[in-house]
């Protein structure tokens, strides 16, 4: 093969080279295209399932029996036994849905005690399933809502059953026969406990344990005392051992500024103290005088107040006339400058009066921020951030035009000719050492 045959050949070398690349480049910006596929269903799942919502149920509380991942459209024999005969009405053919999946619903009221066998028999027996229930006589519940402490809880409690029948209204100690399988709310309304107006829960007697409901306490509290870092308006405690799944608690408290609900996770029962951490729980909407919220066994102690800030009132560690005027403790000490900063009882920032430090009437300064067009003195008196020549005014943004180039750069295909390029470089640097030699 000649020179000229050579320089020919990588010449074509390098053109296969971008060509590969350019091909590479442009499929990489193309719209993806997928083949369609099908979900195919299979007519048996792995596992299948047979459930009831407790295990234990009173006559006339209905069983919601349900059951899923059968066969898919399929059908299933459907039989309960006690004491090896079947129930009236039963055995009977259920229709399972796409999902495999199917709810019946036992009526209880003329079985009689004992244990009862829900056979579920499916066309696939490996399917097939088997749970045990038992139907119990009601249960008499006997106690009553107490303080650990010894202390006589006043209280009105009313019990609705998941009906929404009302079954109980008394005081906090009760005799009621409650049904297994039943739900009950149970609505607690203590009439000495300042800081709880109501505990509003939810029971459900299944095993037989129902002696004591719950176990409420309140300690008394100051808010100018600063406990654990916090201002607490009430401190609360829910004996954690007889609390259900969850309760739902309405607090009374002061209608103060700033206030939060905290948790306690490690409450000290015997010394009425949080041994562990304030744990915050959510903010109350400010001038309420009452705030709900769900608490788990958990959850035993309470606390409705607000961390330390400049103008709550406390002369708290830290504040001092120059960065907290509003605080100190002998208002008529204060110098006459700062005195300008602690409004009386008759300046107030809904006066329609210009007094105080505000910057127009009834606002700028202490007050809410002016809105635009009113009088300001700096930027903070103003809503929009930007007091210009003493009027509260809308800033002006300057948009910078943007640049529009007239092409549009795409990486790749650069990255792509430049690697072609010095290839390129490569091979004619070769193919010159080579003419060198042959000379």
């Amino acid at each position: 093969m000649n020179i000229s045959n050579k320089i020919i050949t990588y010449l074509l070398l390098v053109w296969i080279i971008i060509s590969i690349g350019q091909v590479y480049v442009v499929s990489k910006h193309m719209p993806a295209t997928g083949k369609a596929t099908a979900l195919i269903k299979t007519n048996v799942k792995q596992m299948s399932g047979l459930y009831t919502k407790y295990d234990k149920y009173s006559p006339a509380v209905d069983v919601a029996i349900q059951g899923s991942s059968f066969t898919y459209n399929g059908l299933l024999e459907l039989d309960i036994i006690n004491a090896n005969k079947s129930v009236h009405g039963y055995p009977k053919n259920i229709s399972l849905d796409d999902d495999g999946d199917f709810t019946e619903l036992l009526k209880t009221g003329n079985l009689s005690h004992g244990n009862y066998t829900i056979i579920a028999t499916d066309s696939n027996p490996v399917l097939s399933k088997n749970k045990t229930i038992e139907i119990l006589p009601q249960y008499i519940g006997l106690g009553r809502i107490y303080s650990p402490f010894g202390k006589t809880v006043d209280l009105i409690m009313k019990v609705y059953d998941q009906d929404g029948n009302l079954v109980l209204s008394d005081d906090g100690d009760y005799n009621l026969s409650f049904k297994y399988g039943m739900e009950y709310d149970v609505h607690i309304t203590p009439r000495d406990l300042s800081g709880i107006d109501k505990v509003i829960f939810n029971v459900m007697v299944n095993e037989g344990d129902f002696a004591n409901l719950a176990g409420l306490d309140s300690i008394e509290v100051k808010y100018s005392d600063n406990i654990d870092g916090l201002h607490m308006d009430k401190l609360t405690a829910i004996v954690p051992n007889v609390i259900p799944n969850s309760m739902h608690i309405y607090f009374n408290h002061d209608a103060r500024p700033k206030m939060s609900i905290f948790k306690c996770l490690v409450w000290n029962f015997t010394a009425r103290r949080c041994d562990g951490n304030w744990t915050f729980v959510k903010n109350i909407t400010e001038g309420t005088k009452d705030t709900d919220v769900i608490i788990y066994p958990t959850d035993p102690g309470f606390a409705v107040g607000a961390y330390p800030f400049c103008g709550d009132g406390v002369w708290d560690t830290g504040e001092t006339l120059k960065n907290c005027p509003e605080d100190y403790p002998i208002p008529s000490l204060l110098p006459e400058k700062a005195r300008r900063h602690r409004p009386s009882a008759a300046e107030t920032c809904n006066d329609s009066t210009l007094n105080q430090d505000e910057s127009d009437t009834d606002c700028g300064g202490i007050c809410p921020a002016c809105d635009i067009g009113k009088t300001c003195k700096t930027d903070s008196d103003c809503i929009s951030s930007y007091c210009h020549d003493n009027i509260c005014s809308t800033p002006v943004e300057i948009e910078k035009p943007a640049v529009d180039l007239p092409f549009k750069l795409d990486a790749k295909p650069i990255i792509v000719t430049l690697l072609a390029m010095i290839i390129l470089l490569l091979i004619l640097s070769i193919v010159i050492q080579y003419v060198r030699k042959k000379r």
